[in-house]
């Protein structure tokens, strides 16, 4: 796997890396110097191809989303989806948590989630949350 060269923030939103994705691909058509280098940096089929290479390939948006994602410490952009929407589902899951919305959580974790932690889980009963093991 690639370093990471930058962490996602403590909220991400799926927004975020696609657009960075979209603007990766227009800098390439453009032949933004540093566009190149990050795909050479993180693409496998561009790891040694020079400039030129780079430039007249076929650079698609998956490509951009894969360099992306890479640059997130992710070896692919489902990886990185994957990431970011179990965190919104986490956060949603602790909102309704945090709220007492005991409907919201039984749902968020028969529908979502299969929460395992020492030996413990949560389930859903009927008319709420509890924690069993």
């Amino acid at each position: 796997m690639t370093t990471v060269s930058r962490d996602l923030p403590s909220r991400p939103h799926l927004d975020i890396p696609k657009r960075e994705a979209r603007n990766l691909l227009k800098q390439l058509r453009t032949g933004n110097p540093e566009a190149l280098d990050r795909i050479r940096r993180r693409h496998p089929r561009f790891k040694d191809a020079g400039a030129t290479t780079v430039k007249t390939a076929e650079f698609r948006l998956s490509d951009a989303q894969l360099v992306i994602a890479r640059e997130y410490g992710f070896s692919h952009w489902a990886e990185l989806k994957a990431r970011i929407n179990s965190n919104t589902l986490a956060e949603r899951l602790d909102t309704a948590i945090r709220a007492d919305d005991r409907e919201t959580v039984g749902n968020r974790l028969t529908k979502r989630l299969a929460i395992r932690s020492a030996g413990s889980f949560i389930s859903y009963c009927g008319n709420g949350a509890y924690l069993g093991h």
